[in-house]
């Protein structure tokens, strides 16, 4: 059935059960109040409500949606809408929103020994978000199993050390918490689709003598359903990455234009928002030969054109940067933000956030609101993950959203040791304990705009071409995507400058 024409409860509510959206028992007699009430507004609630990413339905939000219709209509005696003619206010007539969560930076000194605190960090954080899951039922240690033989359907949280393919097909799991380490076996191979070293993971099954029988591995993932949260203004956010300035591929037109775009054009006039996720620059002596590849071959000199892209940016709108691992900054992850020394212009612009690698900006949280997360990482790791899984060997290069996936699934941005370069440090600050509303990354030259449980993805595109580089190791670029995203409703386009 067409959401264009609902015109009763009935109606509605068959729609709702064809998209499987859980509706609470009270729901159902507001509904019916609602469009008795008055059809004309309900007609619209009920359509706002099936074009919406939400898996339930609440009191709460039907009522938010009927004040929001009857403030934004008048509504004369026959039910017929009157619009209210209104002076219509741009990105100008909004004040900014935004608060830098800053992950915290592992600092003091560096000492080999600190890795073990460092992956205790990551299985102490990762075990509190799987104790939430109800299928990881008899939880106990591994130290427990081992000193006493024979439990059946027992639970444990462990970090994977080994995955090991036996000739008899058997998938061999090396698994350990603090308290011991211990085999687990699956029989089946698709149960350990997609397990990679050094994550933390949840493992049902049964005791015996050499180790576990497995029946089923649990993921920290994503709970569903996640609240799609939106914010009150009519504003947008646009997304961007791997700029390159300095490269001998870099797309000049691209620049200008998108800068003509995001200054004049009628999409980006409720543009409040920029997110900018890193590669800023080309970089000096990223790769071998890279002199080669350079048409600025100065580090100061490519951050310099950098600062002047930055600037032609209208000044009310908010950016956010921060670094890749073609930018000036230690590679150690979390990375620092850009400094003084190599962009001493952009620090006196208050509109410019130069953020850390990765990092949280809070949107609109104010005055009690919800208002939105959003993640931005630059994804380094992504190639090591995407190399580690066969699935993802497939289809993760050009359609990063399954990568994305991924990560969110096991909680973490850089799973796998050695996926990104980490530092002796006490605390993983890589793991996704904060669950985002719009999670941003870059680094692939891929795009993608998608949604995944009320998360939106974005991939972030590059304005940069094919490099002899990427030619080399078999990567395809895909330049010139800008995403945009609708923060008012949750709506997501794409801009497409080639």
């Amino acid at each position: 059935m067409d959401t264009e024409h609902i015109s009763n409860s009935n109606e509605f509510l068959t729609i709702l059960i064809k998209k499987g959206i859980l509706v609470e028992t009270d729901v159902f007699e507001r509904i019916k109040e609602m469009f008795e009430k008055n059809n004309t507004i309900a007609c619209l609630v009920a359509k706002s409500i099936c074009n919406d990413c939400i898996g339930e339905i609440n009191l709460k939000l039907i009522n938010e949606k009927i004040s929001f219709f009857e403030e934004k209509n008048n509504i004369d005696k026959q039910g017929k809408i009157i619009i209210k003619k209104t002076f219509k206010k741009t990105r100008k007539d909004y004040d900014a929103q935004v608060n830098i969560r800053k992950i915290k930076e592992n600092t003091g000194k560096k000492d080999i020994s600190l890795f073990c605190d460092y992956f205790v960090s990551r299985y102490d954080k990762i075990k509190k978000i799987l104790m939430q899951h109800l299928d990881l039922t008899n939880l106990v240690s591994i130290g427990n199993i081992k000193s006493a033989r024979g439990y059946s359907d027992i639970s444990i949280i462990a970090i994977v050390k080994d995955v090991i393919e036996a000739k008899t097909g058997t998938i061999i799991i090396d698994a350990e918490d603090k308290s011991g380490t211990i085999r687990v076996f699956a029989k089946d191979p698709d149960l350990c689709k997609n397990i990679v070293t050094d994550e933390v993971i949840g493992i049902t099954g049964s005791s015996f003598a050499g180790g576990i029988i497995a029946k089923k591995i649990i993921f920290p993932e994503i709970p569903f359903p996640v609240n799609v949260n939106k914010i009150k203004e009519p504003l947008k956010a646009v997304f961007i990455s791997d700029i390159h300035i300095g490269s001998k591929e870099y797309l000049k037109s691209i620049e200008e234009k998108f800068l003509k775009w995001i200054e004049k054009d009628k999409q980006t006039e409720a543009v409040k928002y920029l997110f900018i996720s890193g590669d800023n620059v080309d970089g000096v002596g990223i790769y071998p030969s890279q002199k080669e590849d350079l048409q600025i071959q100065d580090i100061y000199d490519q951050y310099s054109e950098f600062e002047s892209f930055i600037e032609k940016i209208p000044e009310e709108i908010e950016i956010m940067i921060c670094p890749g691992n073609h930018d000036a900054v230690m590679q150690f992850e979390p990375q620092i933000a850009l400094d003084q020394e190599y962009v001493p212009n952009l620090m006196n612009y208050s509109n410019v956030h130069l953020v850390k690698n990765p990092d949280y900006a809070y949107l609109h949280n104010n005055d009690g609101n919800n208002g939105l997360k959003v993640l931005m990482y630059h994804g380094y790791s992504f190639t090591s993950i995407i190399d580690a899984i066969p699935e993802l060997r497939k289809k993760g290069l050009s359609h990063p959203e399954h990568v994305m996936t991924e990560v969110l699934k096991k909680r973490h941005l850089a799973p796998i040791y050695g996926s990104s370069i980490i530092a002796p440090a006490k605390e993983d600050n890589l793991v996704i304990e904060e669950i985002p509303d719009i999670f941003q990354t870059g680094d692939l030259h891929s795009h993608c705009l998608k949604s995944y449980k009320g998360i939106t993805l974005i991939s972030s595109s590059t304005f940069q071409g094919q490099t002899s580089f990427m030619n080399k190791v078999g990567h395809i670029a895909n330049p010139g995507k800008v995403s945009i995203v609708d923060l008012h409703t949750r709506e997501i386009f794409v801009k497409n400058f080639m």
